[in-house]
Order: C-alpha cells, then sequence, then structure tokens
C-alpha cells in the first residue's frame, strides 16, 4: 500500500505545490491539485494522474479527503482535526496532529462517502477565519450529523485569527495548537441552529422492509460482537477487529451501535469506508465459523 507523502516546507514555498490525493483503500492516487502561488495570491487546478487536466467528470465532493491515505495509522483516542485545504493539513500533519483536508474548495462540501474515515473518531473543526471559511465548514458540520450519523464524539469547533487565517498560518505564527486543540468548543449556535438535519440513507436502509432491516432494528452491532466473538464492545468506541489480523483497535463502533467501520482499508469491515451493519457482521460470523 502506498504511504501518502506530504509536502515540505521548502516544497510548499515553491511557486507550484502538487497535492496528491489518495483514495483510502489501496492509496492510489486519483487526482492531483494543483497550487499555484504567485504575487496575486494563488490559483488551483485539477489534474488526473496521468498530467491530463481536469477530473474527467468525476464530482469534488466524491474525492478522499486529503490525508485520507493515512486514516488506517490515527490514534481513535486523539481528535482528528478537519480543516479546509490541503496546505492546512499539510502542515498540521508535519507537526504531528491528525488531520484531514478538504478539497472541495469553500464554496463546495465533501459528500457522506468521504467523510466516512472519520466514523467513530472525535472531529475538531478548524475553518478558514473568513465568512466563506466558516459557512464551509458549517457545511462540513452538517454532513457529519450529530455523534452517531458518523463521528464517534459531539464535533467541536476552533476559531482562531482573522483575515482567513488558517491553521497552517497558527503553526508559522508559533500559536500554541494543543491549546487550541484543548479549548476547542462546540459548533456556535448561531451557526448551528442554520444546519439542517442530514440523512443518510445511503448508510441506513428503511426500516421494516426486510427480514434484514428486523434484524438490525432488534440487534445492536455491540451484541453481534459480543455474542459471536467474545468481544466487549462499547458505541463511540474501537475495538480489534476480529476480522482481520489486528494488533491496536482499528474498529470502530459508531454511538447509535448501528454500523461499524474498520480503520484497516483491506478489510472486509471497512466495506470501501461504507463500514458493515449488524446483519452484515453476523452473516460474516456465520461464514467464518463454517
Amino acid at each position: 500500500m502506498t504511504t501518502t507523502r506530504f509536502p515540505t516546507e521548502k516544497e510548499l514555498r515553491h511557486a507550484v505545490t502538487r497535492f496528491p490525493i489518495r483514495e483510502p483503500n489501496r492509496g492510489e492516487v486519483v487526482a492531483v491539485h494543483v497550487r499555484q502561488d504567485g504575487p496575486d495570491g494563488k490559483r488551483m487546478h485539477w489534474e488526473r494522474p496521468d498530467g491530463t487536466i481536469g477530473l474527467d467528470g468525476l464530482r469534488t465532493a466524491d474525492l478522499p479527503l486529503y490525508g485520507a491515505a493515512a486514516a488506517h495509522r490515527w490514534d481513535v483516542e486523539r481528535p482528528v482535526l478537519v480543516v479546509e485545504g490541503e496546505k492546512a493539513a499539510s502542515a498540521l500533519v508535519r507537526a504531528g496532529y491528525q488531520a484531514a483536508g478538504t478539497v472541495t474548495g469553500a464554496a463546495g462540501c465533501p459528500g457522506s462517502e468521504p467523510l466516512m474515515i472519520l466514523a467513530g473518531m472525535e472531529a475538531v473543526l478548524w475553518p478558514d477565519a473568513d465568512e466563506a471559511g466558516r459557512r464551509h465548514m458549517q457545511a462540513v458540520a452538517e454532513m457529519l450529523g450529530e455523534p452517531g450519523d458518523i463521528v464517534g464524539h459531539p464535533l467541536r469547533w476552533i476559531a482562531w485569527g482573522s483575515d482567513g487565517a488558517d491553521a497552517a498560518d497558527a503553526l508559522e505564527a508559533g500559536v500554541d495548537v494543543d491549546a487550541l486543540v484543548a479549548g476547542a468548543g462546540p459548533v456556535p449556535p448561531a451557526i448551528r441552529a442554520e444546519v439542517v438535519p442530514f440523512r443518510r440513507e445511503t448508510h441506513r436502509r428503511p426500516s421494516g422492509e426486510s427480514e434484514i432491516e428486523r434484524f438490525n432494528s432488534r440487534v445492536p452491532v455491540t451484541e453481534v460482537l459480543r455474542r459471536e466473538f467474545g468481544i466487549e464492545a462499547r458505541p463511540g468506541r474501537a475495538v480489534r477487529c476480529p476480522y482481520h489480523e489486528d494488533r491496536h483497535p482499528s474498529l470502530a463502533i459508531l454511538p447509535d451501535d448501528l454500523r461499524a467501520y474498520c480503520h484497516a482499508p483491506t478489510c472486509w469491515a471497512h466495506n470501501g469506508g461504507r463500514g458493515r451493519d449488524a446483519w452484515d457482521l453476523a452473516t460474516a460470523a456465520e461464514r467464518v465459523a463454517r
């Protein structure tokens, strides 16, 4: 599997920086975001891995977050800082933080599937310090929803800087990022009040339609893990995954106890970033038992 390579400080000072966007399963490059810095500011454009200009029909909302290929190494006990753009995410990762950057620009928002790499994690949202940046991160908060939808903890929000400053600027200014993370508060009420609840029909099938739905409505994921594998799990926490040889807890139980998501990209329970429900886990356990 290819390891994500983050640009160095020297590379970031060059006029042109290329940010490879890698998918979380095998680390393959699916697109390249090219940043050109000059006296008139920055300009961005997309390329395909072969150098062709543009995305050839791909939507930026469907692209992985920058840093997604490193998600399988994230420590579930530490928060993930969610920022706008590759430069801010790259700076945080180099400084030793777990971080992921949106790649849609402030006018867009990643879809629910790219955000599934945050399943079971604590997400701390760090918007750029301007109106567009706050609107963008508000949209991300809407997609992530409440604890139990994707993330395992209440969303937290870092408010720092002005005039569009971001996490990279904070690091360059010598700001104590640990203190910012420790002091991060909830998503501001004025912003939260504008959020429309998001429904994830693609991740949770309608109830009452089949035996599978009846099973999932009665049996939580933690019960399947206890009954089939003797694993004592709790919603919102991670355990060692029984579906692959797991040295560290990588199977995250979503707080609603309806799905589990393995951070190991090659694991069956990763499922392309979608995770598995109780029925999936139970029937897979039966196949293993035989």
